[in-house]
């Protein structure tokens, strides 16, 4: 959190029935911890937590009942909830995958899109932006980029417009090699 007092995180609980990921908050004092979002087969797997500077949570979601065109996984888009998970809103409508959302000085949102519009299926992860209410969705960088194919986790560079990413490869494990992205 912005006041360094709490933590978001994905967590499936040991033994229990539910088999998806939800998203959970602890407190960094306590280790108190409670669910923010998700909670049983009926919302599907959600992750990649991020605090909003309005007090709002960001999160994915698989709820939407949609599958990867290429692969068949579950395709998750971003909602947004309030501080205690209530007033859950679906916020990303794209055709596959949305993840890795994080907050840009600025309160702008960078996170990867797998997108297949009017491109191969092999280079179709780029890193886009929208403002926290999920409006204003555009290409921040690599759109149309050949090389690399993946730009995973970006986060941004406190007191720069510049974004860091990993470099990857299309189905390949989330890692890479870091680099800076200076749109400017």
């Amino acid at each position: 959190s912005y006041d360094a007092k709490r933590l978001l995180f994905a967590w499936r609980k040991p033994g229990k029935k539910d088999q998806y990921y939800n998203v959970h908050e602890m407190e960094l004092a306590t280790g108190k911890t409670r669910l923010i979002a998700g909670g049983g087969e009926t919302y599907g797997a959600t992750y990649d937590p991020a605090y909003l500077a309005d007090g709002n949570i960001m999160f994915n979601s698989t709820r939407i009942i949609q599958t990867v065109d290429c692969a068949g996984p579950d395709v998750s888009n971003f909602f947004i909830c309030d501080k205690d998970g209530r007033y859950p809103r679906r916020v990303g409508f794209d055709q596959v995958q949305t993840l890795g959302p994080a907050v840009l000085d600025d309160g702008r949102v960078v996170y990867l899109r797998w997108d297949y519009n009017d491109r191969s299926q092999i280079y179709t992860q780029a890193i886009m932006q929208m403002n926290p209410d999920g409006t204003g969705q555009t290409e921040y960088y690599g759109n149309n980029t050949f090389t690399p194919t993946t730009f995973f986790h970006p986060r941004g560079i406190p007191g720069t417009s510049k974004v860091m990413v990993a470099l990857g490869g299309h189905h390949n494990p989330q890692c890479g090699k870091l680099a800076i992205l200076d749109n400017s």
